[in-house]
């Protein structure tokens, strides 16, 4: 005879929430490795089904690929949670062009969790020009959803570090043939839409490597000087030298120039070209500082310092303790040997040493005790709204004490605001550089008065 409500124990009542605090645990499970829950986009596995359907009921279907993996240097160097950051921004710019341009049944997916390939799915639109073929008409949609997307990263801030990413997209058409498994199919259509991407990114890659060698042969690059100040009085220590290029389509900046460089075998070159240049349009001496940057290639560089370079220095008249090189800290720990053969060379000529980006690299302080610097400089996204953040202020009161200890002043870059420059000033650094104090242009350009 079935147990009836009344007679039932009250165990098993009270196993209810059991149950169902089991079930919704197994229910985040499930969607845990479907979702992705920081992205907040479905995988593929997630939306399979539907896009099968899609396929059987329209006949055709539009696949456009993305794959950030092949940036992964952003993730050795920065770390996962800043390349998390900028897939989560990609994928934000990703759904402002899919609202912008595609019909609203389109879908965003990642290939899978915690993945770095997007997927668009694009169902048939309705029909705009019946005088070409719908392949066609389908191939320009992914051109013109290409080219939107491409301007959306570009209206990004100058400072958003996914501006750095060369971007190149992939596509596939899908006709439905109904002697395949539909299933098949798709996954063919995800392959030749990668194997398109991938044809992409060589020829804008080979492009771009010619473009790279023309500006290095023809020394197609020009220095301007931004002021490095003393805080209490204004100042002018030096000078860092900061390189611009021309602009064109495939390199948008120095930074994407530089990046691109440091990929190829012509990263020391442009390194090298770029000293050369920033040391010959100089015109001072006496107790001027020259800061100039050297790029994680350089290391590798046996031609690094050469006797050109040091005649170079002679003929203008600029001291050697006056040039100052800035090692960035954003290499990994494996690479300090390199650096530390470097500074040995760099000390015979007795030129000094600036460790640059402290705070957003991930180097050992020890490490950076051993090369014994005559400047630390404060990372601008750290100096970035300081006033308003008590961990960026605690961080650079710990940065002050190792400086103290190696008697190697810091320099807060990146200052922007009155707000930033008070707070640095008042925690104690003692120098700066920034568009507040002065922007980059010629030297002896007018300075910020702080008196």
């Amino acid at each position: 005879m079935p147990e009836s409500s009344e007679t039932r124990s009250p165990r098993s009542q009270e196993e209810r929430p059991t149950d169902y605090l089991h079930l919704k645990t197994q229910l985040l499970q499930y969607r845990s490795q479907l979702f992705d829950l920081g992205l907040g986009l479905p995988t593929l596995a997630a939306i399979f089904n539907d896009i099968r359907r899609t396929l059987e009921e329209k006949g055709s279907l539009l696949l456009i690929y993305i794959d950030l993996s092949r940036e992964n240097r952003v993730e050795e160097i920065w770390g996962w949670q800043t390349y998390d950051s900028i897939l989560k921004e990609f994928s934000s710019v990703l759904a402002r062009t899919q609202k912008a341009l595609l019909p609203p049944d389109s879908v965003l997916a990642l290939m899978n969790v915690r993945g770095d390939e997007f997927l668009v799915f694009i169902a048939p639109p309705e029909r705009k020009n019946r005088n070409i073929s719908f392949r066609l008409e389908m191939e320009r949609l992914a051109e013109e959803f290409s080219n939107v997307l491409t301007y959306e990263l570009a209206r990004l801030p100058v400072d958003s570090n996914i501006r750095q990413l060369h971007l190149a997209t992939g596509s596939a058409f899908v006709q439905l043939d109904p002697m395949l498994r539909i299933e098949r199919q798709l996954h063919r259509a995800i392959n030749e839409a990668r194997q398109h991407f991938e044809r992409k990114v060589e020829q804008d890659e080979f492009a771009m490597m010619l473009l790279l060698k023309k500006i290095i042969n023809e020394r197609n690059v020009r220095t301007v000087y931004q002021p490095i100040v003393y805080l209490n009085d204004g100042q002018v220590l030096g000078y860092e030298a900061l390189t611009r290029v021309p602009e064109c389509a495939q390199f948008k900046d120095a930074e994407t120039l530089f990046s691109f460089a440091d990929k190829s075998d012509l990263g020391p070159a442009l390194d090298r070209l770029c000293r050369e240049m920033a040391v010959h349009s100089a015109d001072f001496n006496g107790s001027t500082r020259l800061f100039l940057n050297t790029s994680a290639a350089a290391i590798r560089d046996p031609a690094f310092i050469d006797q050109k370079f040091v005649d170079l220095i002679r003929t203008k008249g600029i001291r050697m303790q006056n040039i100052v090189f800035e090692i960035t800290e954003r290499v990994k720990i494996d690479e300090w040997d390199a650096f530390r053969k470097i500074v040995e060379k760099l000390r015979k000529y007795d030129f000094c040493i600036a460790i640059d980006d402290m705070g957003s690299g991930y180097s050992s302080l020890q490490s950076i005790a051993e090369l014994e610097p005559e400047y630390l400089k404060f990372d601008m996204s750290l100096v970035h709204d300081i006033d308003r953040s008590l961990i960026k202020q605690d961080l650079l009161k710990v940065i002050l004490t190792l400086s103290e200890k190696l008697h190697a002043p810091i320099i807060a870059e990146g200052v922007e605001t009155e707000e930033e420059f008070t707070v640095l000033r008042d925690l104690g650094v003692k120098l700066g550089q920034g568009n507040f104090l002065g922007a980059p242009g010629a030297l002896n350009a007018p300075i910020r008065s702080l008196s």
